[in-house]
């Protein structure tokens, strides 16, 4: 927030803005040694992504630094 003696430009609000339409995710696409890497490696064992829900399922109700959002 700012101090109620600066100065906001329009360009830090138009930023402002353009940021808080802007979709969490990757923002790019694969290089091709990525994509060439994860052809290799082929899709992720099934238990990782058990293993991963069950981690958000115990996690849920953490409080503090470690929690997930």
């Amino acid at each position: 927030m700012a101090d109620k003696h600066e100065k906001i430009t329009e360009e830090t609000k138009k930023a402002e803005a353009r940021d808080a339409k802007a979709m969490a995710g990757a923002d790019q696409i694969l290089t091709k040694e990525e994509a060439e890497a994860a052809d290799r490696h082929g899709p992720a064992d099934p238990k990782t992504a058990e293993a991963y829900e069950d981690y958000l399922d115990k996690a849920k109700d953490t409080k503090g630094e470690g929690r997930i959002p």
